[in-house]
Order: structure tokens, then C-alpha cells, then sequence
């Protein structure tokens, strides 16, 4: 039985006011959020919510079906994912307090990867097929109207709007390409970092994060919307770091990383990070023996 917990914005948005998270973190602002997916509730992916500081963490959607990939929408009142609750891969939308559970497409394909566009009304992601005509990038309104083509490419995924709403980042065989939304301009922005992917544009589009290998072990890099000035932020050569995402504000980034280390569990355990946008101040904002990924950080518009 599926069991869709109410998290409350009232509880977690008191929370960010309360002791017991990073006190030389991000400023207190009761307005911001993260979500993220676990398998800390029944050992499935389920999704997750806490405050910028990790306090307060709640659940939003649990059960023993797949929810994965989970991004807030550009006002923080909903999160786009991908589940396979209904017997197949389909983007989903559910407000961040767990209430209205919606399917948005409804197709033989397989769905997932969601990302919203500035305005939210619209999603981006990726689709596969057992057929290359099936595959590639979509955009469709979030009430599952008006489906359009973006690419055709088999290996299209991992897609990210950017907030000014004039390119589409997205990963393309190992390598971070960008894109209009009405698919013109393409252009590939990385050639040197090895497995590039999970792009996500700074608050002003003018940056993308992404993970990407660098002396044999995946890394978190910042760029210049252009594909110039590229820095790895974390350098970390024994640890696995993935699927960043920036803060409203643009100073800091989150992601998952692999920390934890034990005896049991040598490899470390995936959490969720949190650092300046230097890559200084390294924080982990959850610890569960479960792993936390995908996260994705917004602000509740007042």
C-alpha cells in the first residue's frame, strides 16, 4: 500500500530557525527548502524534504514503488520525478507538502529526468524506447498537454533548463551540451572532462555545475555558460561526488557525495553535501545509513 506522508511547510520552515544545524551556513531564511531521494523509509527510492541546513528532514512521498529524480519547481511549491508507481516510467508532480499526486505523461515510453522551465508550466526529460525514434529529449506542459521533440539522439539525458529560459543544458555521450528550447543552436561545451553529466545551471544562467571523472574518481566542476573558465570545485580523488545543484542565492552548491567511511563500508556512503560555490566549507547535511541523492534546493515565493 502506498502511503503519501503530509510534510508540513509550517514545521519544516520553522526548523531553519532552530539549533542543531551548520551555524556558518547559508543565512536563516525560513523560505528554503531541499528535497532529495532516499531509501532511508522502506528501502526504496522515496522522496524526501529538509531545511538548507539539514535540519527537519520529512518525508514527502513513501511507498515500495520507484520515485526518483526529484526537482523542485522554480517557485519551491512542487517537485517534478519520475516513478514507476503505475507500472511504468512517467513523470509525476506532487506538491513539496505530499498533497496532489499528479501523472503528467502517460506513454508506452519509458519517462524520467525531469527539469522544470523558469515559468512552470512546462517540463523537460528524457524518454527511451526499444526504438531510436522514441528516445531523446521531450517538453511537455505539466498537465501533460503539448508534447514536442527536442533531440532524437538515443543518448540524450539529464536535461536542466536555464532559469533566464534561453538554453537547455543536457548530457550527450559523456559531455555537456546546451541547446535553445526550440532546438536550434547546439553546441557542445565540454571535450576534456571524462563521463560529463547532471548539469545545473547557477540562479543567473551564467554558470553549470556538473560531475564529471578526474584521476579516477568523479568530481563536481563549474564552468562558464559557455563551456570557458572550467574548475574542479571538489578534487576529492577517493570519493564519488554527483547530481549538483546550486542555492537560490547562487553561493553554494549541494550534491552527493560518497562520505561515511567505516570498516563495513569502505566505499563510503552516498549524502548530501553542501559547499561554498568555491568548493570550501564542505558541510554533509544528512546522515543515514541509506543513501541520499538528488537534490534539488529552492525558495518558497512569499
Amino acid at each position: 500500500m502506498r502511503f503519501v506522508s503530509r510534510l508540513t511547510l509550517t514545521i519544516v520552515l520553522a526548523g531553519l530557525g532552530c539549533g542543531g544545524g551548520d551555524s556558518t551556513g547559508p543565512a536563516r531564511t525560513p523560505a528554503q527548502v531541499i528535497v532529495f531521494q532516499s531509501r532511508r523509509a522502506t528501502g526504496m527510492p522515496n522522496l524526501f524534504a529538509m531545511t538548507a541546513n539539514g535540519d527537519s528532514v520529512r518525508a514527502v512521498l513513501t511507498g515500495m514503488e520507484d520515485d526518483e529524480s526529484p526537482v523542485l519547481s522554480p517557485d519551491a511549491s512542487r517537485i517534478a520525478f519520475s516513478s514507476n508507481r503505475d507500472g511504468q516510467w512517467h513523470l509525476y508532480v506532487i506538491n513539496v507538502d505530499g498533497t496532489g499526486l499528479t501523472r503528467v505523461t502517460d506513454d508506452t515510453f519509458p519517462d524520467g529526468q525531469p527539469a522544470w522551465a523558469p515559468g512552470g508550466t512546462r517540463l523537460v526529460f528524457s524518454r527511451s524506447s526499444a526504438t531510436s525514434q522514441g528516445r531523446g529529449l521531450r517538453i511537455v506542459n505539466t498537465d501533460g498537454s503539448g508534447l514536442e521533440v527536442l533531440t532524437g539522439v538515443p543518448n540524450d539525458a539529464e536535461p536542466a533548463w536555464s532559469p533566464d529560459g534561453s538554453s537547455i543544458a543536457f548530457t550527450r555521450d559523456g559531455d555537456i551540451w546546451v541547446i535553445h528550447p526550440d532546438g536550434s543552436a547546439l553546441l557542445r561545451l565540454t571535450d576534456t572532462v571524462l563521463a560529463a553529466g547532471n548539469p545545473a545551471w547557477s540562479p543567473n544562467s551564467a554558470r553549470i555545475a556538473f560531475a564529471g571523472m578526474a584521476n579516477g574518481s568523479q568530481d563536481i566542476f563549474v564552468m562558464s555558460a559557455d563551456g570557458s573558465g572550467l574548475v574542479n570545485l571538489t578534487q576529492t580523488p577517493t570519493e564519488g561526488e554527483d547530481q549538483p545543484a546550486w542555492s537560490p542565492d547562487g553561493a553554494y552548491l549541494v550534491f552527493a557525495g560518497a562520505r561515511r567511511f567505516d570498516n563495513e563500508n569502505i566505499f563510503g556512503n552516498m549524502e548530501i553535501v553542501r559547499r561554498h560555490a568555491d568548493g570550501t566549507g564542505e558541510v554533509i547535511l544528512t546522515d543515514s545509513p541509506a543513501e541520499d541523492v538528488h537534490p534539488s534546493w529552492g525558495e518558497v515565493a512569499r
